[in-house]
């Protein structure tokens, strides 16, 4: 497998504040919903995005990307080629958001495989 390795780890946490609440349920406040980007660039400038929503209620939800903080330093110089590799690095990780904040660099990961094979994701397994 190629070498190449994470150089910078990117992570968002983006809401339109004007944007209406979503009905949920009928026992539950309408939610507010985030979408939670992470951006992997490579030493080579390429680039993965991956992303996962998250539903709240009155606020915004950071707990998905401030919970990546912890972890994403650990993640420069690996190499998002080696995605089962990284996944079980992932795995063992400590951080509050569980799978759900864990998917976004993943699913980059992946982005930058596919991206690296010249096709389209879908295509790639």
């Amino acid at each position: 497998m190629e070498d190449c390795r994470i150089s910078r780890v990117e992570l968002y946490a983006l809401a339109d504040e004007n944007a209406p609440p979503i009905p949920w349920a009928d026992n539950q406040e309408p939610l507010l919903y985030t979408n939670n980007i992470v951006r992997l660039l490579t030493e080579d400038g390429t680039e993965g995005l991956g992303a996962t929503m998250s539903y709240t209620e009155n606020f915004f939800d950071r707990c998905i990307i401030e919970s990546l903080r912890t972890i994403v330093p650990g993640l420069i110089g690996k190499n998002p080629l080696m995605t089962q590799g990284l996944n079980n690095w992932l795995g063992a990780r400590c951080t509050w958001g569980g799978l759900p904040a864990k998917s976004p660099i993943d699913i980059a990961a992946w982005d930058i495989k596919a991206k690296k094979a010249g096709m389209p994701l879908y295509r790639l397994v």
